[in-house]
């Protein structure tokens, strides 16, 4: 973003002093004016059209995001996407700060753009992508990869405040062991009872409280509220070892990921 951002998507119409006059955003709380949000979110739907619809707004069926965090005019954006059959799910990071501004979001394509075949993977030959977080290097090929990159940055992004007082309330290892459509297995594990909590890829280094054995799939759709946690175990989609009153709290975590999850 430039300097002037805030000044000149004023001229769209949306006059609110809170991004241009600093008093005003110092009773916010803001050291300086912040970024419109409709702006940084019109920046990460862009990336996503240019990536993904061929900067046709007739590829994109609907767009939802949650904002989490402000943007200040002149800082730098990234947009994080993952292609998911006809959604990209995405977040929007602010590279100076390390925190993640737009999380929680969607794209639905639609047309030949919902259907358009994902691009093949690269030779063994080529230098791997850059990965948007350390869990997903061992995801490849999941779903799931998404769900813990989101969870891992949005922790990370926490004031150190924050992250302990998310260690004290949970006080519990959470791994989970996933399977895709292709029959591999790869685990994650989210370690909020130890340190200053921490999420990460592969079988949990420390002894877990709970884990879970579901599908890729399934899990995506436990996490994004849309799969009842409870039909899931009973019809054996889920299976849970250790200390199932634990549920509660994994709840909770997943909570930041997708507001409407439920165990």
């Amino acid at each position: 973003t430039t300097e002037d951002q805030a000044a000149l998507y004023r001229l769209s119409g949306d006059r609110n002093p809170l991004h241009i006059d600093p008093s005003f955003a110092a009773v916010g709380n803001f050291e300086k004016p912040i970024l419109h949000g409709l702006c940084s979110f019109g920046i990460a739907g862009k990336h996503i059209l240019q990536k993904y619809g061929d900067l046709n707004p007739a590829s994109f069926k609907s767009i939802k995001v949650r904002f989490a965090k402000h943007v200040f005019p002149g800082e730098t954006v990234e947009t994080h996407m993952w292609r998911e059959g006809s959604k990209v799910i995405f977040q929007l990071k602010v590279v100076e700060r390390n925190e993640i501004a737009i999380s929680n979001a969607a794209v639905e394509l639609q047309g030949e753009w919902a259907t358009r075949a994902l691009p093949a993977a690269a030779p063994a030959a080529s230098a791997p992508a850059p990965a948007p977080a350390a869990a997903s290097k061992a995801g490849a090929g999941f779903q799931s990869e998404a769900v813990f990159a989101t969870l891992e940055n949005l922790i990370g992004t926490l004031p150190a405040a924050g992250r302990k007082a998310l260690v004290t309330r949970t006080k519990a290892v959470f791994e989970f062991n996933l399977t895709n459509a292709a029959g591999e297995t790869r685990s994650w594990y989210a370690d909020l009872k130890n340190g200053a909590g921490a999420v990460g890829a592969g079988p949990s280094p420390v002894k877990a409280d709970m884990a879970l054995t579901v599908s890729d799939k399934d899990f995506v759709e436990l996490a994004l509220g849309k799969m009842n946690a409870q039909k899931a175990f009973m019809s054996g989609k889920l299976k849970v070892k250790g200390n199932v009153a634990l549920a509660s709290k994994l709840e909770a975590v997943l909570k930041l990921v997708g507001p409407k999850a439920k165990l």
